[in-house]
C-alpha cells in the first residue's frame, strides 16, 4: 500500500505541537468508484464513472455503444467500446510514479432527458461517492474534463474561468483525480486550448 506525499512547504492544517509531516495518514485505495448521476426529477441516468482499481484507472461513459478510456498501472492507455474495439493511445508514466498532471479526458455533451434516453439508467448500485446533477437547473451542453494529479498539485491544473463549473477533487487515491464540469449553456466559448495544455510536469 501507498500513502501520497506531502511536499515540504505545503499549506496544511496542523495541530498545536505536532511536527510536518512527510505524507498523509492514510493508505490509498485502489477499490474506489465515483459516480455522476443525471436526473429530471423521474429518471436517473449515469453519466460518468470513475473506477480505480488495483491494475488501474478507469473513465467510462454510458452512452450507446459506451466506451471507457484504461489507464493502467504500468502507463499503457487505451480507449474501448463496449464491443470490444480498442484503440491505444499515447503512454503515461506509471501511476506508482505519476508527476504533474494529465488531462484525461475532455467532452462536451448534452444532458437533455431527450438526449440521455439512451444511456444506461442508474439502479442503486453501491458505489463510494454518488453526485447527482439536475438536467433543470445545469446544461444543456456541460463540458467535462478529468485530469489525474500528482498529489498537492493540483493548483497548477488550468481552470476555465468563462463558464461556471463545479470541481471535483479526489484524495483517497493515488494519483489523485480532479474533474470539472462546466456549464457551457452559461455563456462564454469551449477552452480551445485545452489540448495544447493537456499535460503538466515538473
Amino acid at each position: 500500500m501507498a500513502r501520497a506525499r506531502i511536499p515540504p512547504g505545503t499549506k496544511i492544517w496542523l495541530e498545536v505541537g505536532k511536527t510536518y509531516p512527510a505524507e498523509v495518514s492514510f493508505e490509498a485505495r485502489t477499490d474506489f468508484k465515483v459516480c455522476w448521476v443525471i436526473t429530471d426529477g423521474k429518471r436517473r441516468w449515469k453519466y460518468l464513472w470513475i473506477i480505480r482499481r488495483a491494475s488501474g484507472l478507469y473513465v467510462a461513459h454510458t452512452l450507446p455503444g459506451g466506451f471507457h478510456e484504461s489507464y493502467h498501472v504500468d502507463g499503457t492507455r487505451h480507449w474501448k467500446d463496449q464491443k470490444g474495439h480498442e484503440v491505444p493511445l499515447e503512454s503515461g508514466p506509471p501511476l506508482d510514479s505519476f508527476a504533474g498532471w494529465l488531462a484525461l479526458s475532455s467532452s462536451t455533451s448534452t444532458i437533455t432527458s431527450e438526449a440521455l434516453d439512451g444511456y444506461a439508467e442508474f439502479e442503486d448500485e453501491p458505489v463510494d461517492k454518488l453526485i447527482y446533477l439536475d438536467n433543470r437547473t445545469f446544461g444543456p451542453y456541460v463540458h467535462t474534463v478529468v485530469h489525474v494529479v500528482e498529489p498537492y498539485r493540483h493548483a497548477e491544473v488550468p481552470l476555465g474561468i468563462n463558464q461556471p463549473f463545479f470541481l471535483y477533487l479526489v484524495t483517497h487515491t493515488l494519483p489523485w483525480l480532479m474533474i470539472t464540469m462546466a456549464d457551457q449553456s452559461a455563456g462564454g466559448q469551449p477552452n480551445q486550448g485545452l489540448k495544447r495544455i493537456a499535460r503538466g510536469s515538473r
